[in-house]
């Protein structure tokens, strides 16, 4: 049965705010704006920062386009304080690379070659949006923020990606039984078959 936000946030295994945040990216992306109020009210409520939330929302341009964040920013506006953030200066390219090669570590220059390959401007977009100017972002820690993608490409039923933000974020000082538990988060919440089995194959393949 699916969890609400309340017993998300007290599952074992993360910490609350972890817990709640990826539930956030979650809703974003799946999309779920029900869900997401929900998560927000609850997150508000235990003292979590409106700033990370909106981070949480951002955060799914990387995944699932600005369409998505958009409308999820749209669905809890009200339920949060004015921001003060003013437009955020550029982020250095090197940023991105820098984010881009924790995550993927000595599989890096690899994948920057077959995106390159498939399409030059898509390597350079990867690299100063995606990583730049959205995973690198201050706001929210690498670890979390590769805690948060794991649990969104589950949503997302991109088991590859999934996998490799998981070791992502196992590279950024995650444990492996927390890179399980971000995948558990999705499975938790929509209890559908896809984010099980990922739920299963990420086991197998942190335990190895």
């Amino acid at each position: 049965m699916p969890h609400s936000a309340t017993e998300i946030a007290s599952e074992p295994g993360l910490p609350r705010t972890e817990r709640l945040l990826i539930a956030a990216l979650c809703a974003v992306v799946r999309p779920d704006h029900a869900l997401l109020t929900d998560v927000t009210r609850t997150a508000l409520a235990e003292g979590i920062d409106a700033a990370a939330i909106r981070e949480a929302c951002l955060q799914g341009i990387a995944y699932a386009g600005f369409p998505r964040a958009l409308t999820a920013l749209e669905a809890i506006h009200e339920l949060l304080p004015p921001s003060s953030a003013s437009a955020a200066p550029d982020v250095p390219t090197v940023d991105g690379r820098a984010h881009f090669d924790g995550v993927y570590g000595p599989h890096a220059d690899k994948l920057l070659a077959k995106l390159n390959e498939f399409d030059p401007l898509l390597a350079e977009l990867t690299i100063e949006v995606a990583y730049g100017r959205i995973l690198a972002r201050p706001g929210l820690d690498p670890c979390t923020r590769e805690l948060m993608g794991v649990a969104a490409l589950s949503v997302l039923d991109l088991e590859r990606q999934m996998t490799a933000h998981a070791f992502g974020a196992v590279r950024f000082g995650a444990s492996a039984a927390e890179a399980y538990e971000a995948a558990r988060t999705p499975a938790l919440l929509f209890d559908d078959v896809a984010s099980r089995q990922h739920v299963d194959v990420l086991r197998r393949l942190l335990a190895t």
